[in-house]
């Protein structure tokens, strides 16, 4: 079944490692073809004035032949169940942990991509969604996954006012780089070309007003890091 993320995520808000995650982004979880299961995991707030009852969606961007997944929400389901036939319900600021997503390798080594959506049963555009790649490879041969050779410093200063700086090296072999910077509705404010394997990049942030922003690492179009970002003057 084809994507259709036409949300804007009015209510919701996704955190991962305790930090804000843009809608649609991406991250990694190694794992290794013996492991039984690889677990992601993501953190739901409702960020809204009113209470939210949520469905979750799992859909199968790519998968190793023969792997199998799951996902709990409320329950954990079997793998032929891609809609939650359970509902949480989320009161105003309130967050949830109930999410999991759960990825079997059964012995295949490569990597399953899915993607994951939560959804208000009463307003269906009222959504948020990203995505996990399931890495059941790690360890086997295949080269290190890129988010290990790739470095980005954090932002200087932090806070900022009119102009951050963020140093970076990234792995020979690279073609594409870049920094998004994402408000706390997910929605992307602004995006930084990086040019070249190692250097200084500074942006001017005179356009964004005061506040939280959090920016995603974006290498060969793999999310190797997420990380807050301060406006202030």
């Amino acid at each position: 079944a084809g994507l259709s993320m036409t949300s804007n995520a009015q209510s919701l808000e996704l955190f991962h490692d305790e930090e804000p995650f843009p809608m649609g982004g991406t991250y990694e979880v190694l794992g290794h073809p013996a492991d039984f299961e690889i677990v992601s995991h993501m953190t739901i707030q409702n960020v809204s004035s009113e209470e939210v009852v949520l469905k979750c969606r799992k859909i199968e961007v790519e998968v190793v032949d023969n792997s199998s997944n799951t996902f709990c929400w409320g329950l954990c389901y079997a793998p032929s169940v891609f809609v939650s036939p359970l509902t949480i319900t989320i009161a105003p600021g309130d967050t949830t942990q109930e999410f999991s997503g759960h990825y079997m390798p059964n012995g295949n080594a490569g990597i399953t991509k899915m993607c994951y959506s939560f959804f208000d049963i009463d307003n269906p555009n009222d959504s948020t969604y990203f995505y996990v790649n399931f890495n059941g490879a790690y360890g086997v041969g295949i080269e290190d996954p890129i988010a290990e050779q790739a470095f980005v410093s954090y932002p200087y200063p932090n806070p900022a006012s009119s102009m951050v700086s963020f140093d970076y090296q990234l792995p020979a072999g690279t073609s594409s780089a870049k920094i998004n910077v994402h408000n706390l509705l997910g929605a992307k404010v602004k995006e930084i070309n990086i040019a070249g394997i190692e250097g200084k990049i500074t942006v001017n942030v005179n356009d964004l007003n005061d506040g939280i922003y959090f920016y995603s690492v974006n290498v060969d179009n793999v999310i190797v890091e997420t990380k807050r970002l301060v406006i202030s003057r």
